[in-house]
């Protein structure tokens, strides 16, 4: 008897033990093409995206129906060892149901091939984010892709000005060129070479803090630092906002241990978590003196009628170590569940906020039952035969559109829009798509069902008249101009010359492409240029 519950323990004991792998085993696969990119990739730790493949391949996220292989499933810069490397361009034909940037902040020679980086800053080998890679990331969304993800440093440097503005909008925040970090010694190797430099630059001495400590830095290298007697338990702690709690159904808080980005919503109601800065009254008003609030977004998301943008204002996905298997179910319940013991630990944010709020998002997009596509208003008709498709015609008296399956008169109440705005020269193109939205928004107020455009305006004023006219009782129409200079009918002084002709109808073919949102315009001086990925030819009636 004693033998047989000897050896029924035992069987009990490795079916308990062997359970996580088999029902592990028996999960089903769920397929989710994600493009990672990451140009941040100075050796083959591969840091920058450890956390996050070990997390989709621990849920059984597979890509093509296999798992994701750190070394190869991204885009973006591949070391070989030593100081040899090679680029992984974004893929010419888009297949992504997702893209998640999870580093481009880039790879230093000082860097290239060094596990252990002092951080000095020297000549930059590969990274930022180009005009190339926004323009690409924007038709992705405006097809196949539902959700864009973004992390800390995607406006920072070495990205320029013009891409940050059009990443904003992408997003829906602005960064104020702080960043921060929190540090578990001062005194230790973790504190970048450059911040030392710039500390003996800004107080003219050498760096000699030790302790705990908050650093902020600024765009011009300024430093901010809280110093341990400044800070109270726990001094940047994550917490689900009332909004993030009720759309992502999260509410686990943690400390956070690494860098991040003082970022701006346009909407109040996108921020779904925030970091909270516990400091003393001195610490908080070195705070106050340099316009850094105690309380700052951590994750932001943005909805749009055919994308989801979210942006993490921290390193999320960098992750030093990971358990080398992830063939088991409850591994990441457990380290959930025993991190929250030390919510101060810096392992414990990964564990206990990142692999959920991940999981959340990857099933809200898998949830989603059709691709994204570019879709128009649900109240417009489009008059379709076997040779043509169009929005509206001459009647007799009126311009018509086709409503209830028949020709019907509109009556044509017109705003006027330029391609400036106050405090800028027209060339400048300095209107945002936010505020193009705000426009629209007004002029449908106003009980207006069109605008006159003179010239191509940049790719922001398409996005958001396809955006507005999705959501609206009523589509605004377009009646698009065709410009061209006066300069060209000087020598000839003859408006149907030949070389004047020419140039008209090759802006009228650029138009043609920029309303199908089938565009590329290189910068032109004094011109819109950029990437047009929106499709407006169902509202333009002229």
């Amino acid at each position: 008897m004693k033998k047989w519950l000897l050896i029924g323990g035992i069987i009990l004991v490795m079916g308990i033990t062997a359970s996580p792998f088999l029902i592990w085993q028996l999960k089903k696969p769920a397929d989710l093409n994600m493009l990672v990119i990451d140009k941040t990739v100075p050796d083959q730790t591969f840091r920058e995206h450890q956390g996050l493949m070990w997390m989709l391949n621990q849920a059984k996220v597979r890509k093509d129906g296999k798992p994701y292989e750190i070394s190869k499933d991204y885009a973006g810069f591949y070391p070989k060892g030593d100081k040899t490397y090679s680029i992984k361009s974004l893929p010419k034909t888009n297949s992504a149901d997702m893209i998640y940037i999870t580093d481009t902040y880039g790879v230093y020679k000082e860097d290239l091939g060094v596990k252990a980086k002092r951080g000095d800053r020297s000549q930059l080998v590969y990274g930022r984010m180009t005009s190339e890679d926004v323009s690409y990331v924007k038709k992705a969304l405006n097809g196949r892709t539902k959700t864009l993800i973004g992390e800390f440093n995607t406006f920072g440097s070495p990205t320029s000005l013009d891409v940050r503005k059009d990443l904003y909008e992408l997003y829906n925040v602005t960064w104020s060129g702080w960043i921060g970090r929190y540090f578990e010694e001062f005194g230790s190797e973790e504190v970048p070479a450059w911040v030392k430099s710039g500390y003996k630059k800004q107080y003219n001495k050498e760096w000699s803090l030790t302790g705990k400590g908050l650093l902020f830095v600024n765009e011009s290298n300024k430093l901010v630092i809280i110093t341990e007697k400044e800070l109270k338990e726990n001094p940047v702690w994550f917490q689900y906002t009332k909004q993030g709690k009720k759309t992502l159904n999260l509410q686990n808080e943690s400390a956070y241990q690494y860098w991040f980005d003082v970022i701006t919503p346009q909407q109040k109601s996108d921020v779904q978590a925030q970091f909270v800065f516990h400091l003393d009254s001195q610490g908080k008003n070195k705070l106050k003196e340099n316009g850094i609030p105690l309380s700052i977004p951590a994750v932001v998301h943005h909805n749009k009628e055919r994308y989801d943008t979210y942006y993490f204002a921290g390193d999320f996905a960098d992750q030093g170590e990971v358990p080398s298997i992830y063939q088991t179910s409850f591994y990441p319940v457990w380290k959930k569940w025993t991190e929250k013991i030390g919510k101060e630990d810096e392992s414990s944010f990964y564990w206990t906020v990142y692999l959920p709020l991940m999981n959340k998002i990857i099933d809200q997009q898998q949830n989603e039952s059709q691709p994204a596509s570019v879709t128009f208003n649900k109240n417009m008709e489009i008059y379709e035969d076997a040779d043509l498709k169009v929005a509206g015609k001459v009647g007799k008296d009126y311009l018509q559109v086709y409503q209830n399956s028949k020709w019907q008169d509109l009556l044509i109440k017109g705003v006027n829009m330029g391609i400036s705005k106050p405090g800028h020269f027209p060339g400048e193109t300095a209107i945002s798509k936010e505020e193009y939205l705000g426009w629209f928004k007004e002029i449908g107020k106003m009980n207006a069902n069109s605008i006159r455009v003179y010239t191509i305006h940049p790719p922001a004023f398409y996005e958001a008249l396809a955006e507005y006219n999705q959501k609206a009782k009523e589509p605004i129409y377009l009646f698009h101009g065709v410009w061209v200079n006066e300069e060209v009918f000087y020598d000839s002084q003859d408006a149907f010359a030949k070389e004047n002709t020419k140039e008209f109808e090759a802006e009228m073919k650029r138009i043609v492409n920029v309303i199908h949102g089938k565009a590329t315009l290189p910068k032109w001086t004094g011109h819109a240029s950029g990437t047009y990925t929106a499709d407006v030819s169902p509202y333009v009636l002229g």
